[in-house]
């Protein structure tokens, strides 16, 4: 009980961490179009490419995290 209950505290912390960072880099990716671009209300990304990104781009992270173990049973 208490490895299963480690691994799942893990697994989910980084996984929370992740996916806080990933839509950090989003969100300053647009912030500074639109500074650059003169405070123009577009988006960077459609919805097809944000779709794109958050389930094509970030697989392989999301399986690494998933199939992790610090701590042997």
């Amino acid at each position: 009980l208490l490895w299963h209950g480690r691994n799942a505290y893990k697994r989910a912390a980084a996984l929370s961490q992740f996916v806080i960072h990933r839509g950090l880099i989003i969100s300053i990716l647009q912030m500074a179009f639109s500074i650059i671009f003169y405070n123009v209300a577009i988006p960077i990304y459609n919805g097809y490419l944000m779709l794109g990104y958050t389930t094509v781009y970030t697989m392989l992270p999301v399986l690494c995290i998933i199939f992790d173990e610090d701590v042997s049973e």
